[in-house]
């Protein structure tokens, strides 16, 4: 991975380590839900309350099914990942007749106390899932291995995870195949051949992931250069939209494609790109984003929220549960949507013409992790 920073000026120079605004002039404010203190407080009368199921082939008459879900930090609001997991949380709740808790920390440390509150409760009743949605989470949940409940009325789930032979299940959506996918047609595209990707931090397997496959498509395909600029070297480039706003005056009429794989930062380019929709093309990441900008030439689509309301539609059921999920491109949960625009049918063809050739490449890479 060539690492790239492009210290324009002071401003530019020091970008890597700010958190300031977002585009529309707010202040990202840490938003959790709940309190740890209201939240413990509460639960021995939320978890003493019996709920009613209309479920007659899975429910005991008047159990609780709850979730709690402990998101990443700072989760919400990224319009793109930590959003769908909410939409998926949010329609299990609907659907499925499930008490819902939703905790947003602001930090890793701050999501500790929230974890080991769930954990410390031993009531055998109601039947209790704890969804760790974030991938970040693992080292605590491997630390903890050795508390952690796998029974009929108390299990965890964990997003974003390989892990097979460990006492939670997990979730994960491979990304090779569909990125593979994205950094082959890049290179269709005027002045494609050369590419900007925009990391959150170089510390994350997942986002490593993510570049290796859209670089070696793009490589295959005939792409000339690539460069890696990183936002930061923690959880706080997910959320540096402003500063990758102003990044992008540097990276104008250098590269034809500029990728984001960072979260709520991505924002910041969607706003550049709609003042100056001319200056390169971009990517959607996780959603299809081809509303927010003219330079859109296709989104890398993740449904997590799928896989979320399919869990929990499982476990609600009472079915056994794998103890690990993988949906890659194969699965329909991960593509590549190219957009409406009629400028775009090279790609859309193109998207289907490397169809076979990146479901081998995904499964290669897939078993030789």
């Amino acid at each position: 991975m060539r690492i790239v920073l492009l210290p324009v000026d002071e401003t530019t120079r020091n970008m890597n380590k700010q958190l300031i605004t977002l585009p529309h002039g707010r202040h990202r404010q840490p938003r959790f839900v709940g309190r740890l203190v209201s939240w413990l407080m509460a639960l021995p009368l939320l978890l003493s309350v019996a709920s009613c199921s209309t479920d007659e082939t899975a429910d005991v008459a008047g159990e609780q099914w709850v979730v709690t879900a402990i998101m990443g930090a700072n989760g919400l609001g990224d319009r793109s990942y930590s959003d769908l997991i909410y939409s998926g949380l949010r329609q299990s709740e609907n659907a499925l007749d499930i008490t819902l808790r939703v905790i947003v920390p602001t930090s890793y440390e701050e999501a500790e106390p929230y974890f080991d509150a769930w954990l410390n409760d031993r009531q055998t009743t109601p039947r209790r899932l704890l969804i760790a949605a974030s991938g970040e989470y693992e080292a605590y949940l491997k630390a903890k291995a050795d508390r952690l409940p796998d029974q009929d009325n108390a299990r965890v789930m964990l997003l974003e995870s390989a892990t097979k032979d460990a006492p939670y299940y997990t979730i994960r959506l491979p990304f090779y195949g569909a990125g593979y996918t994205a950094g082959y047609i890049t290179p269709l595209l005027a002045g494609g051949d050369s590419a900007a990707v925009i990391v959150a931090n170089t510390t994350e397997a997942t986002i490593i992931n993510c570049y290796e496959a859209y670089r070696d498509g793009f490589i295959d395909a005939g792409g000339k250069r690539i460069d890696v600029y990183p936002l930061a070297d923690d959880q706080t480039g997910y959320a540096m939209a402003d500063s990758l706003y102003r990044l992008c005056y540097a990276l104008r009429g250098r590269y034809g494609m500029v990728l984001p794989i960072a979260g709520g930062s991505c924002q910041g380019i969607l706003r550049y790109t709609r003042e100056y929709p001319t200056a390169f093309f971009t990517a959607g990441m996780d959603v299809d984003q081809q509303q927010t900008s003219y330079a859109v030439a296709f989104s890398i689509l993740k449904h997590i929220d799928r896989a979320v309301f399919d869990f929990i539609s499982t476990w609600r059921s009472g079915q056994p549960i794998n103890r690990h999920y993988s949906y890659g491109l194969a699965s329909g949960y991960m593509e590549v949507k190219v957009a409406d625009d009629s400028r775009y049918d090279g790609l859309r063809a193109a998207v289907e013409a490397i169809r076979q050739q990146a479901l081998t490449k995904e499964d290669d890479y897939e078993t030789n992790q």
